[in-house]
């Protein structure tokens, strides 16, 4: 579940508290602020399915 807090302590899901991307493979992943975009980019690494 992906989710944000304005205080830290309430969390509020995001996507209806449904998986935001498909079946994780072996690595973290990391969401980070893009300052010149002014929005949060998640970057992971997922099986590659066809």
């Amino acid at each position: 579940m992906l989710g944000y807090s304005a205080d830290s302590i309430h969390l509020n899901a995001y996507n209806d508290g449904k998986p935001v991307t498909h079946r994780a493979a072996d690595t973290y992943n990391q969401i980070v602020w893009d300052a010149e975009a002014k929005v949060y980019r998640m970057f992971t690494r997922t099986d590659f399915t066809r």
